[in-house]
């Protein structure tokens, strides 16, 4: 029996792929939350989330109420981000991620304690318009590399260039550099055996995190500071060292929508 499950996990914001805001801010970007289509006898029974500024960790306990194997897909998407290479915001390869710059969270997974190697979809967005079959076509990549992305699009002719400028594709800056206009998302996806009982799934990833440069202090002091859950313990280790940073870490906790 075949259906369809997807962890729509949670994050983030990054300085490193977010817009910037004032003061050299950025935002965080949430992804979305763990969500799964309706499985009469497949559930999320335990989630344990292990949140820090390196690394998220997901722990996941699923139960078959099923008297026999059922085979899911599970899908991991990844969050939108940008595509120029030359950018303060370009992202790349990462700890985890095996000098892939496809896997710019250094996303893996395990099942039951056995590391798995899923498969990698890749996309080009243009808003919510799906361009990847048109970047494709044109033959650029649909995550540019700085040092060969110029080479790539000296290949171009002038019809070609025209075509994508109009389609808002690209854009022509200054020196005549053409730059990249869609945003990049890597889905990882693979096929899941879930035998009657129980069946761990452990996901690691890590955070693109928001830097609210400009009103950062509001979280400490202000009247953010109790949705950030900043008690007078942490308040007077902040004050002792005399300074401090926030990074935005964003996590959607609802799972299946609970």
């Amino acid at each position: 029996m075949r259906s369809l499950l997807y962890l729509l996990t949670a994050l983030i914001g990054l300085a490193g792929c977010m817009p910037a805001l004032a003061n050299g801010a950025t935002a965080s970007f949430p992804a979305g939350g763990v969500e799964f289509k309706d499985n009469a006898d497949i559930s999320i029974a335990r989630e344990d989330l292990w949140l820090g500024p390196g690394e998220v960790r997901v722990h996941y306990q699923f139960h078959s109420d099923a008297s026999e194997t059922q085979t899911v897909t599970i899908g991991f998407p990844l969050p939108r981000v940008r595509s120029a290479p030359d950018s303060p915001d370009a992202v790349g390869p990462v700890d985890g991620s095996g000098g892939d710059a496809r896997n710019y969270l250094g996303f893996g997974v395990a099942v039951d304690d056995r590391p798995l190697i899923p498969k990698l979809h890749e996309y080009a967005w243009l808003g919510e318009q799906d361009v990847t079959a048109a970047v494709l076509a044109a033959g650029l990549p649909l995550l540019p590399q700085a040092g060969s992305w110029e080479a790539l699009v000296a290949t171009l002719d002038a019809a070609t260039i025209a075509e994508m400028v109009a389609a808002g594709l690209v854009q022509e800056e200054q020196g005549g550099f053409l730059g990249p206009l869609w945003a990049y998302q890597a889905v990882y996806e693979w096929e899941q055996d879930f035998v009657p009982g129980e069946t761990s799934v452990d996901i690691r990833y890590r955070p693109l995190l928001g830097w609210p440069a400009d009103f950062g202090s509001r979280y400490v002091e202000g009247p953010l500071a109790e949705t950030a859950c900043v008690g007078d313990a942490l308040r007077a280790q902040l004050d002792a060292r005399g300074g401090y940073e926030v990074a935005r870490l964003d996590y959607v906790t609802s799972t299946a929508g609970h």
